[in-house]
């Protein structure tokens, strides 16, 4: 059982709101409730009733962020020295609120792997705030250039990927695309945007939050993924940073490398806007496989030429899969 909150955001119609009212709303922003007023309390009881009663495991927070208010009822704001009313942003307040949820779901004889905290934070990262996540996801801060261009690896450049997707706190951070939901409706389901999806997060061993794409197609390689071994506990991940089994010499060719016992999965990526062909070196003993092995197209399924080297096609800003081994 899953549970999607806003901290922001509560029922006009309730008792609680009625009540509570004043205390409660900030009147400086289109997000109507503040979540260090009481509103954290009330929805901090609501949860761990359903933990204990009705066996809630999973919380997604949305809209995470702390959103300026100046509410004096709760402690936000000020008046500066010229009698102005100033808006403050409630970080502490809603840390607090994070940290109480994380504490709940996490609380001694629960499930840390069923049991987990998410949340969707776009624009308005805070470590702060985002330190008490399992999971933090964003994406929709690019809403307005992917308006006009719907090809993520082409916008992103891969330093910036990396300080938004890569796990180095403990938080895992996970990509939200946007394909279709701004800009045009048909990018949703035409492979090479998804192809670019796949390509970003395969390269750098990240996560996918599996909507606004095209879900059947992406699927389908995470089949192929399951089936190479991604979930096998010996599987060793090979950055394209650092890696020197599988190369190639050629500009804009980024290659990361997933190993599982006797056999490896080279992702290659072409960078660039031309199709083109594209000679990757392999290093035996480096990769840890036996010279010889067996070379495939995965995305094709067909066998290529076996030897130190494998050659592969690679459409514009897409990726090639080589499985090296059986």
């Amino acid at each position: 059982m899953s549970l999607y909150i806003n901290p922001t955001l509560t029922s006009p119609d309730t008792t609680e709101y009625k009540i509570f009212r004043q205390q409660w709303r900030n009147p400086y922003n289109v997000y109507p409730q503040c979540p260090a007023s009481t509103l954290a309390d009330l929805t901090i009881w609501q949860i761990d009733y359903l933990i204990r009663e009705g066996g809630l495991k999973v919380v997604y927070v949305d809209s995470l962020g702390a959103v300026n208010c100046a509410n004096p009822l709760h402690g936000c704001g000020y008046i500066d020295e010229t009698g102005a009313q100033q808006l403050t942003f409630p970080i502490r307040g809603t840390r607090e609120y994070v940290k109480r949820l994380y504490a709940l779901l996490h609380a001694p004889g629960t499930n840390p792997k069923t049991n987990f905290l998410w949340g969707h934070m776009s624009a308005r990262t805070s470590a702060p705030i985002n330190a008490f996540m399992d999971f933090q996801c964003s994406g929709e801060e690019l809403e307005t250039v992917i308006s006009e261009n719907q090809n993520y690896l082409e916008l992103y450049d891969l330093d910036a990927y990396q300080c938004y997707y890569l796990n180095t706190s403990g938080v895992m951070p996970m990509l939200l695309p946007n394909l279709g939901r701004v800009g045009s409706k048909e990018a949703r389901w035409m492979p090479k945007y998804n192809d670019q999806l796949l390509a970003l997060v395969m390269l750098h061993d990240s996560m996918l939050w599996v909507c606004w794409c095209d879900t059947d197609y992406i699927l389908k390689y995470y089949k192929i993924f399951d089936e190479f071994g991604l979930k096998d506990e010996s599987l060793v991940f090979l950055s394209y940073r650092k890696q020197k089994a599988v190369i190639s010499p050629e500009k804009d060719v980024y290659i990361s490398v997933y190993k599982v016992k006797n056999r490896a999965m080279a992702v290659v990526v072409n960078k660039q806007k031309a199709a083109r062909s594209v000679t990757v070196q392999i290093d035996w003993k480096k990769l840890g496989i036996a010279p010889g092995a067996a070379l495939k197209d995965m995305r094709t399924g067909k066998a290529l030429p076996k030897g130190d080297s494998a050659t592969v096609t690679i459409p514009s800003y897409n990726f090639a899969l080589i499985q090296i081994g059986e």
